[in-house]
């Protein structure tokens, strides 16, 4: 069927090294959006590598993590994003 349609093959799955993430799981760990990350990655603030499917993988460790966080922390147009609830819920 995908022959006789011209669909493409699905990408391959993402595999991850050990102590790398995906730029969607970096921004929810620093409660900021994905691209903010990004950005990071096309200024070379943050390392990454292109894995299957061009998917990028960032390699994560404590000291990535850090980094970053001041990053998010000393800046003035990127605030980490808490969260809210409703009257009555429990954060």
């Amino acid at each position: 069927v995908r022959h006789a349609y011209n669909i493409p093959s699905p990408p391959p799955p993402l595999l991850l090294l050990a102590g790398e993430m995906t730029v969607a799981e970096v921004a929810a760990r620093l409660g900021i959006t994905a691209d903010a990350v990004y950005q990071w990655i096309q200024r070379g603030q943050l390392d990454a590598r292109r894995g299957p499917g061009g998917r990028l993988c960032v390699p994560f460790g404590s000291g990535a993590q850090e980094a970053c966080r001041q990053r998010v922390l000393h800046s003035v147009h990127m605030k980490a994003r808490t969260q809210t609830s409703t009257a009555g819920g429990v954060v």
